[in-house]
């Protein structure tokens, strides 16, 4: 039981709430723990931290702040856009035999002044003492280096003078090596949660949830094809569920089924931004008829990855067979694996690992259910290698 700013008693079971929010909770109920959450793109970082957004300040006793990095932003815009949205009021006593206190509002913004070093900053949240969550979305925009370290160094300042501030950068997955390295006890103050892709119940649940609130229906194969297709992406299932029910309303019906998603396809592959199609031409043209860049980007596709989204040239072997309906050793495909991670192929994917041990995952995400979608439309992929009927 809590109350929030407004006086409102709110209730909320973390416990049933998914691990990523237990962790962030955790974190800012920890005497001096911060968080980042981290993951690939387009897996709902934002979107849950957005949910963070709205649900804390209701339910635990602190003050919640959201902002967007831009990209360059500095250590000080960071902060500086942090303060513009935080006011406070402060106490002084008037002059006389009985001092009356008197409440003058003020913002973090006013109270910083030109102090950005994070002793400054750690100095000012604790003097204020509000009780803060900070969440810092696309963290991984911003300028670089100087950010990190600057960060880092707040978080060990912040961690160690015990401010009732609580940090959460979002979206950097990439950084969180830079920002540990920085201090070798980091780590111990910032909680790592990794934002997986989602499970196909998860995915389901989201068209499920659509089904209640608009009264469309979906049929079993239907709803397994738009979960399958997104790859545990939230933002194809979305689309894919949305122009499939357009396809059946115009057939004067409120149930989708597997012919309707599959005649929503090209929707979606029209829709996909510019900037995705392009680099898809890019990747896959040449002047060759019988080359095998598409055959080979569509079984990158869907091979087996680990929890990372990596996958080995051997994960790729049995769908170049299904897509092809012939047996390719790795050798054959093994040079266009390594194209596809150059700069006049896109680049589309990025290698990791030592020679004979590579490992490969799509740069972008988003464009492996693009390369899936594109597969079908052409003709390439049936539904049935993907095992979807």
């Amino acid at each position: 039981h809590n109350r929030n700013h407004a006086g409102i008693k709110c209730i909320v079971d973390f416990s049933r709430c998914p691990y990523q929010v237990q962790e962030i909770v955790r974190a800012i109920r920890g005497k001096g723990q911060h968080a980042a959450l981290f993951g690939e793109r387009g897996v709902g970082k934002t979107s849950l931290a957005n949910v963070l957004s709205d649900i804390l300040g209701t339910a635990l006793p602190v003050l919640v702040v959201k902002i967007t990095a831009s990209k360059g932003d500095t250590f000080s815009d960071i902060w500086r856009r942090i303060g513009r949205d935080i006011r406070f009021s402060t106490k002084s006593q008037s002059i006389g035999f009985e001092p009356a206190e008197k409440e003058q509002p003020a913002s973090l913004e006013e109270a910083l002044g030109s102090a950005r070093t994070p002793d400054d900053i750690s100095f000012v949240l604790k003097k204020i003492g509000v009780p803060l969550v900070l969440v810092i979305d696309e963290f991984d925009r911003t300028s670089g280096g100087d950010v990190t370290r600057l960060m880092a160094d707040c978080i060990k300042t912040l961690s160690d003078n015990a401010v009732l501030t609580t940090i959460i950068l979002v979206g950097v997955a990439n950084d969180i090596d830079d920002l540990v390295a920085e201090h070798g006890s980091i780590d111990r103050a910032l909680i790592q949660v990794r934002m997986p892709r989602m499970s196909p119940e998860e995915l389901s649940e989201i068209i499920s949830k659509g089904e209640i609130a608009s009264g469309i229906t979906f049929t079993r194969d239907a709803g397994k094809m738009c979960v399958q297709l997104s790859q545990g992406l939230p933002h194809y299932t979305h689309l894919l569920a949305l122009y499939s029910s357009e396809k059946a309303l115009e057939a004067g019906r409120t149930k989708v089924t597997s012919k309707d998603v599959r005649e929503s396809i090209q929707t979606a592959l029209d829709k996909a931004q510019q900037s995705t199609q392009s680099l898809y031409h890019k990747a896959t043209s040449s002047p060759r008829r019988d080359n095998l860049f598409t055959e080979v980007m569509i079984s990158c596709a869907f091979a087996k990855t680990d929890s990372l989204g990596y996958f080995a040239p051997s994960d790729v072997r049995e769908p170049m067979r299904r897509v092809t309906g012939k047996p390719y050793e790795i050798g054959a495909f093994a040079k266009h694996l390594r194209d596809l991670c150059l700069e006049v192929r896109g680049p589309i994917l990025e290698r990791t690992g030592a020679e004979r041990r590579f490992r490969y995952r799509f740069i972008n995400p988003l464009m492996q259910p693009y390369v899936l979608l594109t597969g079908i439309a052409s003709g390439r992929l049936s539904e049935e290698s993907l095992e979807l009927g």
